[in-house]
């Protein structure tokens, strides 16, 4: 879904960036050291020398293979921020990467190691295609980087990579396992069917029992001035809340972290349309991603999860009442969820 839903100004890719701080790091610092460390451990993260390839006439979804021609020096990256080496020149460099296309020849990540920050600090960023992954499996990949002490071992005393690329398929081995897939499709087309109405009826078994609002449907979200063609460039801005904090918010008022997220959205979402005069009376809409990632599927990479829509609330002028309807709401949502 994700690899045919990006387009040339619709991107489909993630980005995370870390920054580290070399002060405590054993031998210092170079880029050399940090390439060295992501070979030591790219074992960890098997995704990374995967690419996709694209069945003739697209009767089929791609196939993923081991790519035979990786190479760790393109997807590893060293940068280098202008002067002053601040905030401002690092979300600019940030838009940058996140603002252009991924190769879709290679497989689908790009790491970037930053220098010139100021403090000495060192920034880390990382864009994968989501196509590979999902919110779980890339909290798993960065585990493979980050470490919690600062001289960690070189390489797992018990492992030894064997990884072994892959010969790219020819286009007739392609459409034969197209053919296959193809005639897998009744038979998952009738499970499909089965588990949306196990589904609904569930959800009908809710709404008679709950006196609470129905999560919204789909395109019932307002029109808002953010309802325009989008460019491939983009604009990076950086915030900083700290985690004690949300999770105060949390246990005093009995929800969730997720939902004092939504909620600082929702408030901001909300104070700059009322800037501009254009606070629609409707709440804003959130499609927001849901794990349906099974037990027996974690550190299997990929891509599992589901999406469900939520009322932001933003026509509450009360931050409080607005947090406590998005949390019954997101309550609301999980519950009709299949």
């Amino acid at each position: 879904m994700f690899f045919y839903l990006e387009t040339p100004t619709n991107h489909m890719h993630m980005a995370g960036v870390f920054l580290l701080d070399p002060a405590n790091a054993p031998g210092g610092f170079s880029f050399a050291k940090a390439r060295a460390m992501v070979e030591a451990r790219l074992h960890r993260a098997p995704p990374m020398r995967r690419r996709l390839v694209e069945v003739p006439f697209a009767v089929a979804q791609p196939v993923w293979i081991e790519d035979p021609d990786f190479d760790l020096d393109y997807h590893v990256r060293r940068a280098c921020l202008p002067s002053p080496g601040g905030w401002l020149e690092l979300e600019q460099f940030v838009g940058e990467v996140v603002g252009s296309p991924m190769d879709r020849q290679r497989p689908l990540w790009e790491m970037y190691l930053v220098e010139g920050l100021q403090g000495g600090l060192q920034a880390m960023v990382v864009k994968v295609h989501h196509a590979a992954i999902d919110g779980i499996s890339g909290a798993e990949l960065t585990a493979a980087w980050l470490d919690l002490e600062a001289d960690p071992p070189k390489v797992d005393r018990d492992y030894e990579d064997n990884w072994q690329p892959d010969r790219v398929p020819s286009e007739i081995d392609l459409l034969v396992g197209a053919w296959a897939q193809l005639a897998s499709i009744p038979a998952r087309a009738v499970s499909a069917a089965r588990r949306c109405t196990e589904a609904s009826l569930r959800v009908s078994a809710h709404n008679r029992d709950s006196e609470a609002p129905s999560p919204p449907s789909l395109f019932s979200a307002p029109r808002t001035s953010f309802d325009l063609a989008i460019t491939p460039h983009r604009r990076v801005s950086f915030g900083a809340v700290a985690l004690e904090d949300l999770k105060a918010v949390k246990e005093h008022f009995g929800c969730t972290v997720n939902d004092v997220v939504l909620a600082l959205c929702a408030g901001a979402l909300r104070r700059y349309l009322l800037v501009r005069g254009e606070l629609p009376e409707d709440p804003l809409v959130a499609m927001v991603p849901m794990s349906v990632r099974a037990e027996k599927e974690w550190r299997a990479g990929g891509n599992r999860l589901s999406a469900m829509l939520s009322s932001l609330a933003t026509e509450i002028p009360d931050p409080v009442g607005r947090l406590r309807t998005i949390s019954a709401a997101m309550s609301q949502a999980n519950i009709r969820s299949p």
